[in-house]
């Protein structure tokens, strides 16, 4: 099936994201996305790595990176890299950045034909609000919500690029109530990071949550080459 934006598109606000919260349960684009697999799943407490070594949860603000842990199995947020765009008392909003779809921006966004995106990849933003198209965009410009720090925010996507930008599409958002993230870190679910402004586009998305743990202190770092399934390793 063809995904179809519809109703408002451009950035998740405050009137959007009170309504949708619970990650990976409220709703699963994939089947949408060309992507199969169930939403998230957090494996119990039968693995917990390096809890708390990359950053506390105090640590949490707009800019930060969230790396999956291998707790976290199958879905858009299995090995997923995250970037919190917004993060205040009533919650969190975040995009995935290594989740490509099948589908092409051209093939829902006719109007930024000719911006150089007509071969680009619909990315996989998150499982909030998949109907809605989030403009990931890097570079001098206007943002409708800057994330700090890093020349980048999202942009309204009626808009087109500015010679000075580097646009990505993603089809959702992902979103958290106040201390739910909190919580899934505090159980060793995220390490949570310091975003480059190179992980927001970057150019092989399948090796960014292996790059991003990669440049981590020790203890997280050794998780580079954990494999996906360690079962049938």
């Amino acid at each position: 099936s063809v995904l179809q934006f519809r109703g408002e598109q451009g950035v998740p606000g405050s009137r959007t994201r009170s309504r949708h919260r619970r990650v990976g349960t409220e709703c699963d684009p994939s089947e949408k996305l060309g992507v199969h697999g169930p939403s998230a799943v957090v494996r119990g407490s039968t693995f917990c790595p390096a809890r708390g070594t990359v950053g506390p949860v105090s640590v949490i603000q707009a800019g930060s990176l969230l790396i999956a842990t291998p707790q976290i199995i199958d879905g858009v947020f299995g090995r997923s890299v995250v970037v919190v765009v917004d993060h205040d008392s009533e919650g969190t909003i975040g995009v995935v950045l290594n989740q490509p779809s099948l589908e092409l921006v051209a093939d829902h966004l006719g109007h930024l034909s000719g911006d150089g995106l007509d071969d680009e990849r619909l990315y996989i933003g998150g499982p909030v609000q998949p109907e809605v198209g989030v403009c990931l965009s890097v570079g001098e410009g206007k943002f409708n919500i800057e994330i700090p720090g890093l020349s980048a925010g999202l942009t309204d996507i009626g808009e087109r690029p500015t010679p000075n930008q580097r646009w990505r599409v993603y089809a959702g958002y992902a979103g958290w109530s106040p201390r739910q993230l909190a919580a899934e870190v505090e159980g060793g679910g995220w390490w949570v990071a310091e975003s480059q402004v190179s992980d927001l586009l970057y150019a092989d998305p399948s090796k960014l949550w292996q790059d991003a743990v990669a440049r981590q202190r020790d203890a997280v770092a050794i998780f580079a080459h954990y494999p996906t399934n360690p079962r049938i390793n």
